[in-house]
């Protein structure tokens, strides 16, 4: 596993995120334990953060194996970065959760192999982590942190801790559906471009982030228009 020091500043965030998260799973797997949802911490202000970060994740490109397979491969780019050893395929052929139904929230909708398939949000991504964790013996943590300030996915990876984070297909305006899921007590709507990347770093002098994108590889973004994104779709985010 890769050790990373943690500011400070960031510590009581993360340990009181990473506590409620343990508690969770050495709890039995009922439906509600296992897709629970971790309460966002309060935002902190940017100039707290030190002016840029970079985390070396790796570059893994989701085609041509898996068309819709772009969270599958978020997540196997931040399982990689933390020292884990898989295939691009892995999470998608053996871990990932499925829905048998159209509900996006809690299990993938369609194939991530096909270029029919359609996604999978926070709570569902979340049991695929936990599962994987759970059949690898690991004591690593999953948490679900939507609902989150852009300024705290900036500390997380401050922190060396990558964000996985639902965004647009090449960051174009999101396209809502009139298709919504309440699960909860939370409101997910699905949009026509949904994608996930996984934030790396950021420079705040440039006013820009780096992320791991599954379509484009490692690219730096405008801060401002991500953030934007980030906001319009709903502040969805993970991490491992």
């Amino acid at each position: 596993m890769i050790k990373k020091i943690v500011p400070l500043f960031l510590l009581s965030l993360l340990i009181s995120t990473s506590t409620a998260a343990d508690e969770q799973d050495r709890q039995a797997d009922t439906e509600a334990e296992i897709f629970s949802s971790d309460e966002a911490e309060e935002s902190i202000d940017v100039s707290e953060l030190p002016s840029s970060a970079y985390l070396d994740v790796p570059e893994i490109l989701q085609n041509p194996e898996l068309p819709t397979g772009c969270e599958s491969v978020s997540l196997t780019i931040a399982l990689v970065y933390k020292g884990y050893e898989l295939e691009k395929t892995t999470i998608a052929e053996d871990y990932l959760v499925k829905s048998t139904t159209d509900d996006f929230v809690k299990g993938f909708v369609g194939d991530p192999f096909s270029s029919e398939g359609m996604g999978i949000f926070p709570p569902g991504l979340l049991y695929t982590a936990r599962k994987y964790f759970r059949i690898q013996s690991s004591d690593e943590i999953a948490s679900d942190i939507s609902g989150s300030d852009f300024t705290d996915l900036l500390a997380y990876v401050a922190a060396g801790e990558p964000v996985i984070t639902w965004s647009t297909m090449y960051l174009c305006e999101p396209d809502f559906s009139d298709y919504s899921i309440t699960y909860m007590n939370e409101e997910y709507t699905w949009y026509y471009q949904e994608h996930c990347v996984v934030l790396c770093g950021y420079d705040l002098e440039k006013g820009t982030v780096t992320v791991s994108d599954p379509l484009e590889g490692i690219v730096e973004r405008d801060l401002q228009t991500f953030s934007d994104i980030y906001e319009k779709t709903g502040k969805y985010a993970i991490i491992i």
